[in-house]
């Protein structure tokens, strides 16, 4: 129950595109020209437990989600 309840939390944020966390951010993402496809990502890692994550977005000149890809790594 309370693992649906935090997905649907994560979905509400994320599946509108409205980020909470990065508040104040919306106006440093610049669009790609018209039907070129701009792909931004972004990883994290901790040493103490050796994991890793990476993630990425694709947007088109709409602001459009064209392609996004997640994964994570052990080192």
């Amino acid at each position: 129950m309370m693992q649906e309840a935090a997905k649907a939390s994560v979905d509400d944020r994320v599946g509108r595109g409205n980020f909470p966390l990065c508040a104040g951010l919306e106006n440093t993402w610049k669009p790609p020209p018209l039907r070129w496809i701009k792909i931004n990502m972004n990883g994290a890692c901790n040493s103490t437990t050796d994991m890793a994550a990476c993630g990425g977005v694709g947007r088109d000149a709409n602001m459009h989600c064209k392609s996004w890809m997640h994964f994570g790594l052990r080192f």
